[in-house]
């Protein structure tokens, strides 16, 4: 009994995870305006391949953004309205390993 319930959690948390990482994943794109094409970590900290880095800076003026969310090598970030064309319900995705700006998608 307890070895099917374990199973079944398994599954039921295998399932709930990859729904959220495929719609992460699909969400469409368009490109940012005026954004570095790489964005640099603070000093001390550098990109890992195992996970995302908060916060991220320009490296044109320096501001910094902040990660909302990450999957699959991808962190969707939130950015000043207005800067690099974003709208309040927009987070500008990066890639996580390198820094580099993938464009920007609805929150």
């Amino acid at each position: 009994m307890k070895k099917v319930f374990i199973a079944a959690l398994m599954v039921i948390l295998l399932a709930a995870f990859g729904c959220s990482s495929q719609s992460f994943a699909t969400k469409s794109m368009r490109t940012a305006d005026d954004a570095p094409e790489f964005f640099t970590t603070k000093p001390g900290m550098e990109f890992s391949e195992t996970g995302c880095r908060s916060p991220l800076m320009d490296p044109n003026d320096g501001s910094e953004i902040i990660m909302v969310e990450s999957g699959r090598g991808i962190g969707d970030y939130r950015v000043r309205s207005g800067k690099y064309g974003m709208r309040d319900n927009e987070l500008l995705r990066i890639d996580c390993q390198t820094g580099k700006v993938l464009g920007i998608v609805k929150k």
